[in-house]
C-alpha cells in the first residue's frame, strides 16, 4: 500500500499550489510549491495514523509528538515538511523542544525563547491541546568536541522554567537528566557523568517543590488572551524559501514580534484557516510580516477584521502574489488596498532614502513602495523625496497602518526604529496598552519578562529576570476585569514575602520590590470573592 492510499487530498494540495507555468517564479519554486504541500500534510496524517494505533491498544495514556520552528536549516519546517498546526490536531498534546543554548541564540536574539514558546503555546491552544515541553536544555550544548556553544548555569535553568510555565506549558522534561557517555561533547545535563549533582540540579529541583505545591493550580491555569497577533501562513513560506529569501522572511516575523514584546504586550501567532474561521475576533491587532503570498479570501477575511474594529499592520510587498505565486492584479490584494486607504501602489529600491517622522530621521529597510493614497488616509512619516512611508487609513470601525518599507526587519537593525517609534505613537492614541507594564532604572529593553496566570480568584505573576544587576522594579498591570476585591499578594518564590500594592481609581494595580540580579521571581495574586 503506497503512502498516498492513506492520504485523502493530498491531490487536491498539489494541484492548488502547484500550477505548472514554466515561468512560475522564473522555475525556481516550482520544486518546492506543492511538494511541500504534500509533505507537510502527509507528516501530520503519518502522526494521526500512529495516534489510532496507539489509542487501540491503549485508550487510557496521551500521545504527543515533539517537534521545533526557527531551526537554522528550515525556519518554518519548509524542507523538513514540518506544520505544527496540522500535526496537533491529529495528538492529544504538541510538544516542542527548548535549546536556548544550541547556537548561542540569546546572544543574538533576545526574543528567542518567548517568540519560540509563544509559537507553540499558539499551535497547542489552536488545537484545544496541553502544550508540552518534551526537551528542555539542561547543560553545556553544542558545539561537539571543539564546543559548547553555549555552557548553561543554574540561572539560566530557573529562567528557561519561569518562562515555560509562563507560556502556558503543562509538562516539562529536561534534555537530559544525566549526561550520556557516547556524545563527543557532553551534551550538559543536571547531573554528570558519574551521576554528581550540579547547580542546575539545585536550580530545578527549587522550581520542582514549588510545582509540587502549585502544580495542580496551575495546570489548570491559562494565560489572558493574547491582544496581538502574527499572522503565519505556511504557503508564504514555502514560497520564499522557493525564491531563496526565506531568512528575509524570518527577519520579518522576528522584528514584527520583538516591536510588540519589547512594548511589553503578549503576541500569538494566527493562520489563515483560523482567520477564515474569524478566531480573529478576540485580538486588538493583527500583523502582517513580509506577507507576499496571501489569497484573496484571508485578505477578505481581514478587511472584516479591521472594519469590526482591529487594527491591520502591513508592509511593503504586502499581499503581492496570489497561492498560485502569480500576481495579485491590485496590490495589495483587494480588499486590503483599501484598508489600507491605497489607491496605487508601485514597487521601487529604496536606493537610501530616509524617512522624516516627528522631526527626526530614521532609515528603511531592503526596498520601498511608492504609494498613492486615498485623499482620507492620513500620512505619518514620509521619505525625503515626499513619497509617503508610513499611513494610516480608517476603515469600518477600525484601521490599516502600513509601512511603504520593510520596518518589520528594520526593527532588528535600527536604533531607534521606525516600527517601534510609530507603534509607541499609534497604540496608545487607539486605546491599545498593553496588559503588564514593568519599569526599573537604566531600562532599555525587555530584559525582565513578566508573565501571567489566572484560574478563578487567584493570579500567578511569573518573572524571568535576565538582568546582571540587582533593580528596583515597578510593576503596573490593569485589573478591571479581574472582579473581586485584592486580599492578598505575596512573593512565592525564591522565597516567601507579602508585598504590599496600590490601586487607582482607573483599577491599575502597582506593586513595588527588589529585584537580585538573574533571580526569577513567582508572585501570588489572591482575590477574595
Amino acid at each position: 500500500m503506497g503512502v498516498g492510499d492513506n492520504l485523502p487530498g493530498l491531490q487536491r494540495l498539489g494541484a492548488n499550489f502547484c500550477p505548472r507555468s514554466p515561468a512560475f517564479w522564473l522555475g525556481r519554486g516550482h520544486p518546492l510549491d506543492g511538494l511541500a504541500l504534500v509533505l507537510q500534510q502527509a507528516f501530520a496524517e503519518f502522526a494521526g495514523w500512529q495516534h489510532q494505533i496507539i489509542r487501540r491498544r491503549d485508550p487510557h495514556h496521551p500521545t504527543s509528538v515533539n517537534t521545533f520552528n526557527f531551526k537554522g536549516y528550515d525556519r518554518f519546517g519548509v524542507f523538513t515538511g514540518l506544520d505544527q498546526w496540522k500535526i496537533a490536531a491529529e495528538v492529544d498534546h504538541i510538544g516542542y523542544d527548548l535549546y536556548p543554548g544550541s547556537g548561542n541564540k540569546l546572544a543574538t536574539r533576545p526574543e528567542h525563547i518567548s517568540i519560540f514558546l509563544d509559537h507553540g503555546r499558539s499551535v497547542s491552544q489552536s488545537a484545544g491541546r496541553d502544550f508540552w515541553l518534551h526537551e528542555v536544555e539542561s547543560g553545556p550544548i553544542g558545539g561537539w568536541v571543539m564546543g559548547p556553544d553555549y555552557n548553561t548555569r543554574p540561572a539560566d535553568v530557573s529562567n528557561y522554567l519561569i518562562e515555560a510555565v509562563g507560556h502556558n506549558a503543562k509538562l516539562i522534561l529536561f534534555m537530559p537528566w544525566r549526561e550520556w557517555d557516547y556524545q563527543p561533547l557532553h551534551w550538559g545535563a543536571l547531573v554528570d557523568l558519574d551521576g554528581k549533582p550540579t547547580g542546575r540540579l539545585a536550580a530545578a529541583a527549587q522550581f520542582g517543590a514549588f510545582l509540587s505545591k502549585h502544580g495542580r493550580e496551575l495546570k489548570q491555569a491559562k494565560p489572558p488572551k493574547a491582544q496581538v497577533a502574527i499572522l503565519e501562513s505556511k504557503a508564504n513560506a514555502i514560497f520564499f524559501r522557493g525564491v531563496g529569501e526565506e531568512e528575509a522572511l524570518f527577519e520579518a516575523q522576528r522584528g514584527a514580534y520583538r516591536s510588540f514584546w519589547e512594548a511589553g504586550f503578549e503576541v500569538d501567532f494566527i493562520t489563515p484557516d483560523q482567520i477564515a474561521q474569524h478566531r480573529w475576533q478576540d485580538y486588538r491587532v493583527i500583523v502582517l510580516p513580509l506577507m507576499g503570498l496571501l489569497e484573496e479570501i484571508t485578505a477578505q477575511h481581514l478587511a472584516e477584521f479591521v472594519r469590526q474594529g482591529g487594527l491591520l499592520v502591513g508592509f511593503a510587498r504586502c499581499a503581492t502574489v496570489n497561492e498560485r505565486g502569480w500576481f495579485h492584479h491590485q496590490v495589495p490584494a483587494p480588499p486590503l488596498r483599501d484598508v489600507f486607504g491605497l489607491v496605487d501602489v508601485q514597487p521601487d529600491r529604496l536606493d537610501q532614502h530616509r524617512i522624516h517622522l516627528n522631526g527626526e530621521w530614521y532609515s528603511g529597510y531592503r526596498n520601498r513602495d511608492l504609494l498613492a493614497l486615498h485623499p482620507s488616509t492620513s500620512v505619518l512619516a514620509e521619505f525625503d523625496d515626499h513619497f509617503p512611508a508610513v499611513t494610516l487609513a480608517s476603515f469600518g470601525q477600525g484601521y490599516g497602518l502600513y509601512f511603504a518599507t520593510q520596518a518589520d526587519a528594520d526593527y532588528l537593525k535600527s536604533v531607534p526604529s521606525l516600527l517601534g517609534t510609530v507603534l509607541n505613537q499609534v497604540l496608545p492614541h487607539l486605546n491599545i496598552l498593553p496588559p503588564i507594564r514593568i519599569e526599573y532604572e537604566g531600562k532599555q529593553s525587555r530584559r525582565v519578562d513578566p508573565h501571567l496566570l489566572e484560574l478563578g480568584n487567584k493570579k500567578w505573576l511569573l518573572i524571568s529576570n535576565y538582568l546582571k544587576k540587582a533593580v528596583d522594579l515597578t510593576i503596573q498591570t490593569d485589573m478591571s476585569g479581574w472582579g473581586g476585591i485584592l486580599r492578598k499578594i505575596h512573593k512565592i518564590i525564591p522565597a516567601n514575602q507579602l508585598l504590599d500594592w496600590e490601586v487607582t481609581a482607573q483599577k491599575v494595580l502597582t506593586l513595588r520590590f527588589h529585584l537580585e540580579a538573574e533571580e526569577v521571581t513567582v508572585i501570588e495574586i489572591e482575590l477574595a470573592a
